[in-house]
């Protein structure tokens, strides 16, 4: 498990029960949500669902990455 945390990918699933649900524009909205459990997975339904600390590693170079671009340059005439 310390392995996947260290490489960025211990990936969790959650499960619950709800009481009921809305569907507005296609759009599923659950109601009185009460959460019953988690798991680490390998595939969760989910992509996104990565342990907080690495979320919080991957959010920092992701920041990096945009600095080290010239994209913020991307409109900006030197003459």
């Amino acid at each position: 498990m310390l392995e996947l945390h260290e490489e960025d990918d211990l990936k969790f699933s959650m499960e619950c029960n709800y009481q009921s649900v809305e569907i507005t524009d296609g759009i599923r909205t659950l109601k009185d949500i009460t959460f019953v459990g988690s798991a680490c997975v390998s595939d969760p339904a989910n992509p996104y669902s990565i342990s907080l600390e690495a979320a919080k590693r991957l959010e920092a170079a992701n920041k990096i990455n945009q600095l080290t671009t010239n994209s913020f340059l991307d409109g900006i005439e030197n003459d």
